[in-house]
């Protein structure tokens, strides 16, 4: 499977939505993202994980909490590589990109699309 979105706000917007689970506000509803905390108020966040090596390892992070883990290699073409940590049923799914961050991000699409075919199967 080849995820279809461009490096820029809407490969941003995707992994906000999709992988992080944030919501779109005010005007400009692909780069600002409310993100509530269970223990403090919710605040406005600018998200640019394709641009943001910091952004990109919270995407890192949130795939972590979802059971799977990060390879990132950067001998040549920038890969990253997520393993299923607790069941290890699914094969490990790989992305490419230009830079880590996008590569990272392309991987947690992949991640969150097989997931999404599976349960679709099972359903």
């Amino acid at each position: 499977m080849t995820t279809e979105v461009a490096v820029g706000p809407s490969l941003d917007a995707a992994i906000a939505k999709k992988v992080m689970g944030w919501k779109p506000q005010g005007v400009q509803s692909s780069v600002v993202w409310r993100r509530t905390y269970p223990s403090l108020e919710s605040h406005w966040w600018l998200f640019k994980p394709s641009e943001s090596i910091e952004h990109a390892f919270q995407v890192e992070e949130r795939m972590r909490e979802l059971g799977w883990r990060l390879v990132l290699d950067l001998c040549f073409t920038p890969t990253a590589t997520f393993y299923e940590m607790a069941k290890a049923e699914m094969e490990p799914i790989s992305a490419f990109g230009d830079t880590p961050m996008a590569a990272i991000c392309f991987g947690a699409l992949e991640v969150c699309a097989e997931i999404a075919a599976v349960e679709s199967r099972d359903a």
